[in-house]
């Protein structure tokens, strides 16, 4: 570890100690070594939500956003795009790195082929998409045996591993697209959309993320992990004031089960998810793991629950 690593380690440790002695117990970290990994995971937890907060304070100029381009990064693209003033392209490009994901065998290359029609001098820009959206589910029709043909294979990031591009499967894409530009069209743009999470919200970012939540529920495929993801990469690349109140454990697997081996040290405990999120809440304003303290502690958790003896380095 780095310096500024070993530092916010020996912070941790430090904060975890107090925390299970003055407010509740965290009985699944019991050893050394179990301790030592839940600290490493949160620390790789911590670098990935603060890569994107990192690149959300650069500027980059246009190559970044063309898709036909090897340097295109769609996150990159919507931190471009906010900083030309286009809050829907910015957004858009959020929501299509969110449902293909980031694959380590082919890296943002889903999102380019769709984003930039496989190569087409147009792309599925939010103009585009947004007044053409008939168009794109016939497009979409061919895209799979387009896609196959190309390499590397084309893969879902790990968060979205059982999507397809199948056309006529239950969740096809052009549903799915077609889905989300309905929805944000109910509120005329994203800025809308967004606007409409403060309504009533006051000006609380966490209250605005818990409206904007559930007010993505018509977006078909998009369960609680995509949900939570996209959103908080609205909010941590600056797009909105958004940032989330709790995990949204309800319904997840990989969370739960390591709230429970944090809490309870037993994955059949039947402790309910309002007091796993009561206690995530408590824990994550005593750790040094703020802004998006609360995706740090999920994504950790997710993690550390697959191997919490020994550390293994997982990407994503």
């Amino acid at each position: 570890m780095n310096v500024r690593d070993t530092n916010l380690f020996n912070s941790l440790n430090r904060e975890l100690t107090h925390f299970s002695t003055n407010q509740k117990q965290l009985i699944g970290l019991g050893t050394v070594s179990r301790k030592d990994v839940f600290i490493y995971q949160i620390i790789d937890s911590v670098r990935r939500v603060r890569y994107a907060s990192t690149i959300a304070n650069k500027r980059f100029d246009a190559s970044v956003s063309n898709p036909s381009n090897t340097y295109f990064d769609p996150l990159k693209a919507a931190v471009y795009h906010l900083g030309q003033g286009n809050i829907d392209e910015a957004s858009w490009l959020v929501f299509l790195a969110t449902h293909f994901g980031y694959s380590p065998s082919c890296g943002w290359n889903l999102t380019k082929d769709v984003y930039g029609k496989l190569g087409s001098v147009s792309y599925w820009t939010w103009n585009n998409i947004s007044q053409n959206i008939q168009t794109f589910s016939l497009w979409s029709n061919t895209l799979q045996k387009s896609i196959e043909k190309l390499l590397p294979k084309r893969r879902f990031g790990n968060h979205r591993k059982y999507e397809s591009l199948n056309p006529t499967a239950n969740r096809a894409l052009h549903l799915v697209i077609s889905s989300y530009v309905n929805l944000i069209q109910q509120y005329q743009n994203h800025q809308g959309f967004f606007n409409e999470g403060f309504r009533n919200s006051g000006d609380s970012q966490f209250d605005a993320f818990d409206k904007l939540y559930d007010m993505m529920n018509p977006v078909i495929s998009f369960g609680r992990t995509a949900k939570f993801d996209f959103l908080t990469m609205i909010g941590k690349l600056g797009i909105a004031n958004i940032e989330p109140p709790k995990t949204y454990i309800k319904g997840s697997t990989g969370p739960i089960s390591g709230a429970k081996l944090l809490f309870e040290n037993n994955l059949k405990s039947n402790i309910s998810t309002e007091n796993i999120e009561l206690y995530l809440f408590k824990l994550s304003q005593s750790l040094s793991i703020n802004p998006f303290g609360m995706q740090v502690l999920e994504d950790a958790l997710c993690n550390w629950q697959k191997s919490p003896e020994n550390y293994i380095h997982f990407r994503g």
